[in-house]
């Protein structure tokens, strides 16, 4: 199994991952903690003492087991993502040499960036599956056009795939080439899955939600400011 996967057969990793897990594809909003307790999993939640630590994955060897650390201080909902993440270094990392994994909230100068990318991205997609998330898109976007809106289409959907927020931000960014082609039409099954680093190869630039949002509120906040000089 090559580490080097591209954005489109990351997800497929991920997507057999879940059956493996027996996780349908159409299910979301699911704790994976409870998830990987049921099946035995050795997990354990406990304060960090480290700054920005948010979880440890250690492979196991021999007659060790695999172990997922998370950090206790972070409320259940980011402690499952970061889960996510972590039993994602697990499944698809063993064959490097590194065997623990130490992830914060920022990537550190130790860190392989690309497998740190591996993990939040199959982790985002773990949790908020393009093939479900397009189409609430697609489903809200007439009303997708202000910060207010946008803002509340975060929280609501981060509340749906039970994520944080953040996630569902990370998500609509690194999803909107995706997101263009399916509002002009393209069948869900049809999608080019492209990384942000194939799409500046080619070229490719599109404005994502969270963009439409930004020059919304700096519109909102030049105009109050206009109205509060005057």
């Amino acid at each position: 199994m090559s580490l080097y996967y591209s954005k489109e057969g990351l997800y497929k990793e991920i997507s057999r991952l879940k059956k493996f897990l027996g996780i349908n594809e159409s299910h979301y909003g699911f704790d994976l903690i409870e998830i990987l307790q049921h099946n035995n999993f050795l997990l354990k939640s406990i304060p960090f003492q480290t700054k920005g630590l948010r979880g440890m994955a250690i492979i196991g060897h021999e007659d060790l087991e695999d172990v997922i650390l998370l950090n206790s201080n972070r409320n259940h909902v980011e402690q499952n993502f970061d889960c996510g993440h972590e039993m994602i270094h697990l499944a698809l990392h063993r064959k490097i040499e590194q065997k623990t994994f130490n992830c914060f909230d920022k990537l550190q100068v130790n860190q392989n960036p690309f497998i740190e990318w591996q993990a939040n991205e199959g982790s985002a997609e773990f949790f908020v599956p393009y093939k479900i998330f397009l189409p609430m898109i697609a489903e809200c976007y007439p009303l997708l056009d202000n910060y207010s809106n946008i803002d509340f289409f975060k929280r609501e959907m981060a509340e749906i795939f039970n994520v944080p927020e953040a996630v569902i931000k990370y998500r609509i960014e690194n999803l909107k080439y995706e997101t263009t082609q399916y509002l002009s039409g393209i069948p869900l099954d049809e999608i080019e899955i492209l990384s942000a680093k194939k799409q500046e190869e080619r070229n490719i630039y599109t404005i994502s939600l969270n963009q439409i949002s930004d020059d919304d509120f700096a519109r909102r906040m030049n105009k109050y400011w206009d109205i509060k000089i005057s």
